[in-house]
């Protein structure tokens, strides 16, 4: 399987410090130096590209920002995916709208000084020095709610993301040929950890995955979190 990072929307209607995509969160309107826009994507572009290049049955989609329920189209988009087969998981942070779906897992992370999500499936806690995060997770396993615990540079947590991976490990670790990032300018690179670009979606230019071939590319916490939420549908 291949893997699809698509920031669909870079934009939040939240302002977390501890934000990883906060250096690249901008207005809705937002121009970039190169004179695109920041947020271009539409769904004509993007399922255009996916439906030239993809297949479900080759590739799971996660789909974040920004914040996903900002994107103009999302009550769309998610219905259009699932219809063509596709699988994945969505990363929101659960205050926006953002529709229900057996083929897509709203994974809304409750943020330091918000309240609960209003939109989830699951809840992702992250575990900052400066939040009650057991807490958090108390409310979940008392509520039944599914969650998944996420390690921050800041984390109290004795364990390591591989330490981790390996105490859950309860099934055959989903195998991930590759993966690419899809920005909402349209930018494709290989990884979101590279700032190596090799085309757009608005020129059809054909997906170029980053091979993974360490065990550290495995411990990044978005393959563990989309390994771990796969056994939810099975």
């Amino acid at each position: 399987m291949f893997l699809l990072n698509l920031a669909v929307i870079q934009s939040c209607n939240y302002n977390c410090y501890y934000c990883t995509m906060k250096e690249w969160t901008y207005p809705m309107d937002h121009v970039l130096p190169d004179g695109k826009k920041a947020n271009a994507l539409t769904n004509e572009s993007l399922l255009n590209w996916i439906d030239e290049y993809l297949t479900p049955d080759k590739w799971i989609i996660k789909i974040t920002g920004g914040e996903p329920g900002l994107y103009p189209e999302i009550e769309t988009l998610i219905p259009e995916l699932a219809k063509r087969g596709y699988k994945g998981l969505i990363e929101t942070n659960g205050s926006l709208p953002i529709p229900k779906s057996d083929n897509f897992i709203r994974l809304a992370a409750w943020h330091l000084n918000r309240p609960f999500p209003e939109y989830y499936d699951a809840i992702m806690i992250i575990q900052l020095k400066e939040d009650n995060w057991q807490e958090k997770v108390d409310y979940c396993e008392k509520n039944g709610i599914k969650y998944l615990v996420n390690m921050h540079r800041g984390s109290t947590s004795p364990y390591t993301y591989q330490e981790r991976v390996d105490e859950d490990a309860t099934h055959e670790k989903t195998h991930y040929e590759g993966q690419m990032m899809i920005y909402s300018s349209g930018v494709m690179q290989s990884c979101s950890a590279t700032t190596v670009s090799f085309g757009s979606v608005f020129d059809m230019v054909k997906p170029m995955p980053m091979y993974i071939n360490t065990d550290n590319c495995l411990t990044c916490p978005q393959f563990y979190n989309i390994d771990r939420l796969i056994r939810w549908w099975e």
